[in-house]
């Protein structure tokens, strides 16, 4: 009987002593989005641009797991036109005029039903266009670089941008300066540039697109020493290899006619030998060394002729 009522007492003063251990509830999770924050607004000729930090937590500090479910709603001059968007941008399409006033503010919205606060609204004034280009005066891409140079000016800045890019500048030169050089180029690869003006927020109009490629076209240095040992009826050529690091190949001539190359290789056998060889060095982007003159030094019995 003790044993009974020792087995039934047991779970009663489990369970009281468990009581204060679960510890408060936790708050049920929230599907709202954290609320944007207004990061730059520009303005870009007669237009204004308006950029905010993505959204990537809940209202509660967790985690997103993908951004893709978030869009944006930008309320503008405080609700009296609504844009819907998906990148954190808006370039505001109305033309604004010189003193003309505009509000934003943006709101996020998950799964098309969960709605952040609101952003605090941010308001800037138009201010006179910047209507001039940058003047390219010169541009060139040669091996490894592009460059370009510019009219100079005192009053604006230079934003160069590269590519597809039209929000950061790729560069920005400061007044006055008036040459670019991109040495960030692989050879054979088409890049794009545009640029604009700027003083502060206040960004003047793109200038065309101008397409370069990078190209090598500096000749790779001749090889040394060349010179020719004959065997019988045949004979090996040998040089010392071009002192330029991209050669990788050299080609033999008699006078116009190729005659034998090879990939890097500094020696070459000819089982038919004549006189007046040249060896010419071919770099990676398909330049020509001068040719360097092939000397014979002895044949198989140790005579010199000199190549006559």
């Amino acid at each position: 009987m003790k044993k009974l009522l020792l087995l039934c007492f047991m779970p009663f003063v489990f369970s009281f002593t468990m009581c204060g251990n679960r510890g408060d509830p936790l708050p049920p999770l929230s599907y709202s989005p954290e609320s944007p924050e207004i990061s730059k607004i520009e303005q870009v000729y007669k237009n204004f641009l308006v950029m905010w930090k993505p959204v990537k937590k809940f209202s509660d500090g967790r985690k997103l797991a993908s951004s893709n479910e978030i869009y944006y709603i930008v309320s503008i001059n405080f609700g009296k036109e609504k844009v819907k968007v998906k990148d954190a941008f808006l370039v505001d399409n109305k033309t604004v005029s010189v003193g003309e006033r505009r509000c934003y503010t943006i709101t996020a919205v998950y799964r098309g039903k969960y709605f952040s606060q609101p952003s605090e609204s941010v308001c800037i004034k138009a201010e006179k266009p910047i209507e001039e280009i940058p003047k390219v005066l010169s541009y060139k891409a040669g091996n490894g670089f592009v460059e370009f140079r510019f009219k100079p000016v005192n009053d604006y800045k230079i934003e160069i941008f590269k590519n597809a890019d039209t929000f950061s500048p790729y560069q920005i030169l400061s007044p006055k300066v008036d040459t670019f050089i991109d040495k960030k180029v692989v050879n054979g690869k088409e890049y794009s540039y545009k640029f604009r003006f700027s003083k502060g927020d206040l960004k003047g109009r793109f200038s065309k697109v101008y397409k370069l490629k990078p190209e090598d076209r500096i000749p790779p240095k001749p090889p040394k020493n060349a010179f020719l040992i004959r065997k019988g009826k045949g004979c090996v050529i040998l040089w010392d290899p071009s002192p330029s690091k991209d050669v990788v190949e050299y080609i033999l001539f008699r006078g116009n006619e190729v005659v034998g190359s090879t990939n890097g290789g500094i020696y070459f056998f000819l089982p038919n030998c004549s006189n007046n060889y040249y060896v010419k060095a071919i770099d990676k982007a398909g330049n020509s060394s001068k040719p360097k003159k092939v000397k014979e030094v002895h044949n198989e019995e140790g005579s010199s002729n000199n190549g006559k």
